[in-house]
């Protein structure tokens, strides 16, 4: 019922048939709303949900507990989305108000997934949530960090940031997990790329801050992702065929450009080649304007 009650909300919104049809506008009861009346259907929309249904389950049901955190993790996404579509062609440039509502999407979204990462009552319904790893919310939250390092919610990012890839990225040896640690999985670069480049533009200000879970837990799996790469290179010297790091990225030279990456990254030459603070990792501009990357040439994941 819930997931009825939300596709059909979200079917009819503006930002949604922004994203995937715009033709589609005309056939919409809601094609003429304004972005403010948007958020404000939203928010009644929000409220209606939390009282008619969430408000009648049982938190200790594993089966209510996925439904609670999935239903505000999906509103929190339609909101996020709402404010992509609407500040789009003015991203780094909206009010400090349209900013504050982004951010606390984004922020709202994160930790409702480190909520059903976390709990041990889905345990064995885990795997849907591994699949809708929220890339975007850590690139708007880095993208944040890194224009104003010390802002208001600059701590509660870190702090969602650290408590979700915590739950997410902990075990090296998990197989669902969308961005296992691996030496043949670039998106890991990628990301660690965009994190630590945030946190260094952090310590440019302030020189005493206190790295973050996410900063330091990253350092530690580029090491050990190093060391295995390593291990692997000494089994098999001179054999770039025999090398699973070389033969599983292959063909992934334009997983960069499909992602926005600019140039200067270049994957296929090691698992870690430069210091990532310092690598011209970079999504340009508003997530609803990235191009559809393809995520199936990624090794080993089921996007």
């Amino acid at each position: 019922m819930i997931r009825s009650q939300i596709g059909e909300f979200v079917r009819q919104s503006p930002s949604h048939l922004d994203f995937i049809n715009p033709a589609l506008k005309t056939f919409s009861k809601k094609a003429s709303v304004s972005a403010h009346s948007e958020f404000d259907e939203l928010t009644e929309f929000d409220s209606t949900m939390e009282r008619k249904y969430l408000a009648h389950c049982d938190a200790q049901n594993p089966l209510h507990f996925l439904t609670i955190w999935t239903t505000r993790a999906s509103l929190a996404k339609i909101g996020f989305a709402n404010y992509l579509s609407t500040n789009s062609q003015k991203f780094g440039q909206e009010s400090d108000e349209q900013r504050d509502l982004g951010l606390a999407f984004a922020l709202r979204l994160l930790e409702c997934d480190t909520m059903l990462m976390t709990s041990p009552l889905i345990k064995n319904f885990r795997w849907i949530v591994y699949l809708n790893f929220p890339f975007p919310v850590y690139v708007h939250l880095v993208q944040a960090l890194k224009r104003r390092p010390l802002g208001e919610h600059a701590d509660r990012s870190w702090q969602a940031m650290s408590d979700n890839c915590a739950a997410r990225l902990m075990d090296i040896e998990v197989k669902d997990s969308p961005i296992e640690t691996k030496p043949k999985n670039p998106f890991f670069t990628i990301f660690a790329g965009l994190v630590l480049q945030a946190w260094s533009a952090r310590e440019a200000v302030s020189a005493q801050s206190e790295p973050p879970k996410i900063v330091t837990d990253i350092k530690r799996k580029m090491a050990l992702v190093d060391e295995k790469a390593a291990e692997v290179q000494f089994q098999t010297p001179g054999s770039d065929s025999a090398n699973p790091q070389t033969s599983e990225l292959m063909g992934l030279g334009s997983l960069g450009s499909q992602l926005g990456v600019t140039d200067g990254m270049n994957i296929d030459s090691g698992v870690f080649p430069m210091d990532l603070t310092q690598a011209p990792i970079n999504f340009n501009g508003s997530p609803w304007t990235w191009q559809i990357p393809n995520w199936s040439a990624m090794p080993g994941q089921g996007w």
